[in-house]
């Protein structure tokens, strides 16, 4: 069940809020450990299972680390721990992947929803506890409530645990609606339009279909993943929980490491602590999408790191363009139809294969996509926040506010009645 369905939006997250908020405050870790079984439970049995094992097992592990820290035998025992932990993310997410490389038999399995999300939070609680940065969570339930926190299961927001509560105001979960609709938006409106473009112009023979094809996916990825960790911030501030930022418009960043810094930054922030930048940023391709594409990602953004380090940082404007053309490059890579398909559609970019530059049906889909593709460039930058916040002060907008924020969701729900769009990425 994704988190942009209707029968998320219009069942199962009513009918949580309503339980989570009637229930005295000392049963509501019981009530949110409860939603997140129920979610889960939607992708089946196993999923459950699986959840279940994995929080007990990192709830325990975390005791016995805290028990033990600084000792040979704590190393041993977070050593084994991670193994176990990554052994069952390995071969239910990555298996597919391993077994191309090996060229051996595809195996009949795919990994529960969030599977990698829980995993990280889960290693990053072991990790924290084991250096003193964290202390481990008595309750079960508290830890069940937080490590398996099911909008940011399905959002891809690795919570550092033990989580930060949100102080519960009327003014709290009205901002936290209005930035559960705007993630939305993003992810139903905006993705699934520009996927719509995407599907369009792939594959057809111009230069102009290519950088068509190109910004629709680097505009298109962003807005998901934003989206998405739009949508689960804002519903995590419903249920009392402070989530932390995911994207703080890294389209706009003016350096390969700041771009870093602001891309994906619950995931950065945890494989960064342990491993060097270049070695992170691969893990966080392969993170988004196993297999070559997320390598090639990978690839891509960790040489860019080293050439930075190596050679300073581009100033200015060429800086930005520099990690915009990354980003673009970048993005083309990671949504091909394999290695060889994203080699193809990098190579229609510089003309390969005397491609023509334009076409009578090019210029078509340029106009047609214009007012599109310029709506999600612009919102990738600070600008709407910015207007927004300018706005805010005006007395209107104590009403136009929560209107537009209906009529969003209505629209939403238009676009969802006739069919969920598909998903950029599975976390």
């Amino acid at each position: 069940m994704q988190l942009s369905s209707l029968t998320f939006l219009y069942a199962f997250l009513p009918l949580m809020l309503l339980t989570f908020h009637l229930a005295p405050r000392r049963w509501r870790s019981a009530v949110l450990a409860g939603a997140n079984a129920l979610y889960c439970a939607f992708g089946g049995p196993f999923a459950l299972l699986l959840l279940i094992a994995s929080i007990l097992l990192g709830w325990r592990g975390c005791i016995v680390l805290r028990q033990n820290r600084g000792t040979a035998k704590g190393r041993v025992l977070l050593t084994c721990l991670v193994a176990a932990h990554l052994l069952a993310l390995l071969a239910l997410r990555y298996g597919g992947f391993l077994a191309e490389a090996l060229k051996a038999p595809q195996p009949q399995w795919s990994a529960p929803l969030g599977l990698s999300v829980y995993t990280l939070a889960l290693i990053g609680a072991e990790i924290d506890v084991f250096r003193g940065r964290a202390e481990p969570v008595g309750s079960l339930l508290a830890f069940a409530a937080l490590a398996g926190c099911f909008p940011a299961l399905a959002g891809g927001v690795v919570a550092r645990l033990p989580g930060e509560e949100q102080p519960r105001s009327w003014e709290t979960a009205a901002d936290g609606a209005r930035k559960a609709v705007c993630g939305l938006g993003k992810q139903v409106i905006l993705a699934g339009l520009l996927w719509e473009v995407a599907a369009r112009v792939s594959g057809e023979a111009s230069v102009l279909h290519a950088y068509l094809y190109a910004g629709a996916v680097t505009l298109g990825s962003y807005h998901f993943l934003s989206g998405w960790a739009d949508l689960s911030s804002g519903l995590g501030q419903l249920f009392g929980l402070r989530l932390p930022d995911n994207f703080r418009y890294p389209l706009t960043a003016a350096s390969p490491l700041e771009f870093q810094d602001r891309w994906m930054m619950s995931v950065n922030g945890l494989l960064r602590c342990v491993l060097p930048g270049e070695a992170a940023v691969i893990l966080v391709g392969l993170w988004l999408r196993p297999g070559w594409n997320g390598l090639l990602w990978g690839a891509l953004w960790g040489a860019a790191l080293m050439a930075e380090k190596r050679f300073g940082t581009l100033r200015g404007p060429l800086g930005r363009v520099w990690v915009l053309a990354l980003c673009t490059v970048g993005s083309v890579a990671l949504m091909g139809d394999g290695p060889l398909g994203a080699l193809g559609d990098l190579g229609a970019l510089m003309g390969w294969g005397g491609v023509p530059l334009v076409s009578a049906e090019g210029l078509y889909q340029l106009k047609s996509a214009a007012v599109l593709l310029i709506a999600a460039a612009l919102g990738a930058t600070p600008v709407p926040r910015r207007i927004y916040q300018w706005l805010s002060g005006q007395k209107w907008m104590a009403l136009a506010e929560p209107v537009a924020a209906a009529a969003l969701l209505a629209l939403v729900t238009g676009f969802l009645a006739e069919g969920v769009p598909p998903a950029w990425f599975t976390l």
